[in-house]
């Protein structure tokens, strides 16, 4: 198993500014605005939608952390939809941020810090729903192949679950790895990888570690990674 890689210093951290509450009844109705338009977007009208998206006046730090908090509800709960809603993400992280206090704080952080929280919750106090946990590592993984998180911060989730006891985990670096391991499995990460992979395949062959869907599952993995190399 792979030594635990060292986490970056206070990884997407935000500031978390307060707002006052002259603004709410303004915010009520942006966030009724955009949960209307994610109810609406697919695949086939992303850019009509997002076009749309894209046009909300967001002005305060309570709204923009507002939308990031719908959006990744949605995209956590409705995994159908998980890659249109990442580019959605990717779309509204280019554009949207607000200044508080002479500091800027960007769409992209406070959606990137909201996806950390989740995934800290689930390994650190297990208080997350399992749907929330597959549907947030599934996320993860579609910003990652957007480039909107690095390779260390993947590895340093892969090891996390890895070192759990937890089924759910290895269930998360299954999806994981499906949804974006052929992006990481690179030669300068082949030692890396092929640890990983030691570790699930001890996994998969024993019972006492895991029950026979989660071994099923370990070995699919195992197997479509030597289809693929």
């Amino acid at each position: 198993m792979a030594s635990k890689l060292h986490h970056c210093e206070n990884p997407w951290k935000s500031r978390r500014v307060g707002t006052g509450s002259e603004r709410h009844q303004v915010d009520l109705d942006l966030l009724k605005k955009f949960r209307a338009l994610l109810n609406k977007v697919t695949p086939s009208n992303f850019q009509r939608i997002t076009y749309q998206i894209l046009s909300l006046e967001v002005t305060t730090y309570q709204e923009l952390q507002g939308l990031a908090k719908l959006l990744h509800s949605k995209a956590v709960m409705e995994t159908l939809y998980v890659v249109t809603y990442a580019n959605v993400i990717y779309q509204m992280s280019k554009k949207f941020q607000v200044t508080v206090n002479s500091i800027s704080i960007p769409f992209r952080k406070i959606i990137l810090v909201t996806c950390q929280k989740v995934f800290e919750s689930f390994v650190d106090e297990k208080t997350i729903t399992r749907q929330m946990r597959l549907g947030n590592i599934r996320l993860t993984g579609e910003l990652y192949k957007l480039q909107m998180l690095t390779g260390k911060i993947m590895h340093d989730c892969i090891v996390s679950l890895l070192e759990s006891t937890d089924e759910v985990a290895y269930e998360c670096v299954c999806v994981l790895l499906k949804t974006c391991g052929k992006f990481l499995d690179q030669p300068k990460a082949q030692n890396l990888m092929s640890q990983y992979f030691a570790k699930m395949k001890e996994l998969s062959e024993n019972p006492r570690k895991a029950s026979n869907r989660i071994r099923f599952a370990l070995k699919d993995i195992i197997e479509l990674r030597e289809v693929v190399v």
